[in-house]
């Protein structure tokens, strides 16, 4: 009977110590224990943020993003939702996608922007222009 009772106990313990190691591997604890095996590498920290945050606080920054006019970041914000399994609504979604006409008038408006600013050497402009 004492056999029986302390076999019952080593698999009573057995099976709460697996519990409480698949628990653990699912909890928030174990992402902090990776983050500070990994407190090196930049892109383990930044996961762990990124992964923490929820829907709205993600919905949220890409509204910001758009308030700014910055269509690029909330596209990308748009795509790390996605990527992290948040499902964004629908109508922001679709305020982030810029038509075809509106990339190309901002492709040529940096264009310029970025021509006005750039200063040719003189060798260049010998090449080039003579």
């Amino acid at each position: 009977m004492l056999k029986t009772y302390k076999k019952s106990s080593q698999l009573a313990s057995a099976g709460i110590l697996l519990f409480s190691a698949i628990t653990f591997t699912y909890s928030n604890q174990f992402a902090a224990l990776k983050l500070a095996l990994n407190w090196w590498d930049p892109f383990a920290i930044s996961h762990y943020r990124l992964s923490a945050l929820t829907t709205e606080q993600f919905a949220f920054e890409v509204q910001t993003a758009l308030d700014e006019d910055d269509i690029a970041e909330a596209q990308s914000l748009v795509a790390l939702a996605t990527d992290y399994g948040h499902t964004l609504p629908p109508e922001l979604i679709e305020k982030t996608e810029e038509g075809y006409l509106a990339a190309q008038l901002l492709q040529v408006s940096d264009s310029l922007r970025a021509a006005t600013y750039i200063k040719v050497p003189k060798t260049v402009r010998a090449c080039f222009f003579y």
